[in-house]
């Protein structure tokens, strides 16, 4: 069932006040506070009609990528760290500048669209049986697909009940090697890429997959939905 494959999260993870991340904190929108939430909550039940009434608010990025490089920290080791932090600056100064053009409206219109495309892919994920989710460029996870949970055996409501980042479901190596991915396509405009990955189960166990990174660009050509299809990679047997 569809509200079982689509949800946002409303909630944000309370991020330690360490200041602003290595300098480089995106911009707020006019009247939008860091951590207040973002858009409206929309509920499981949301339709293409009630997206454009329910959401009237940006979604709150700054939060978002201040909370991603607060737990990235907590994993990390220095040298894992450092790389994530090149791969990070190399595309962060073009989002930053682009923001800066956009107004309070702009940005609004932006997050009913994600909230748009996000329902459209829901629909789709009931006629796929590859394992996909989808999140946001600050690697929110907006959508999971019933494959990937099997796969993963995370539970959908674990995933999407609170803000989890995609990499939160990744080996050490896997996530910084994501967003080294991820810096690559922003720099070079690519819209997909096809490499390889380390999900982790709820009981630790690491599952070897391949994967298809893709971005979805707005009107402004700006990162607003990342989807991943995986598949485990089956290490072959004694003959």
């Amino acid at each position: 069932m569809l509200s079982d494959m689509v949800s946002v999260n409303s909630g944000f993870l309370a991020a330690p006040d360490y200041g602003t991340p290595f300098g480089l904190q995106e911009p707020e929108p006019p009247g939008l506070q860091s951590g207040s939430g973002g858009s409206a909550a929309i509920h499981s039940a949301l339709s293409e009609d009630s997206i454009y009434d329910s959401v009237v608010e940006p979604h709150p990025y700054p939060a978002s990528f201040h909370n991603m490089l607060e737990y990235a920290k907590s994993r990390l080791d220095r040298n894992q760290m450092f790389r994530l932090c090149q791969a990070y600056v190399s595309f962060r100064p073009n989002f930053v500048a682009a923001v800066k053009t956009l107004t309070r409206k702009d940005l609004t219109f932006v997050e009913k669209c994600f909230q748009r495309t996000i329902l459209d892919f829901s629909k789709l994920l009931t006629h796929m049986g590859t394992p996909t989710c989808a999140w946001r460029r600050s690697g929110e996870l907006a959508l999971v697909g019933q494959e990937f949970t099997i796969l993963t055996q995370w539970p959908t409501e674990h995933l999407l009940n609170k803000q989890t980042f995609i990499f939160e479901l990744m080996d050490n190596e896997s996530t910084v090697e994501y967003w080294e991915k991820y810096a690559e396509m922003c720099r070079l405009s690519r819209n997909s890429v096809l490499t390889k990955c380390t999900l982790i189960r709820p009981d630790g166990k690491p599952i070897p997959c391949t994967v298809c990174y893709t971005i979805k660009r707005d009107i402004f050509d700006m990162p607003l939905v990342m989807v991943g299809n995986f598949l485990p990679i089956l290490s072959s047997g004694p003959p």
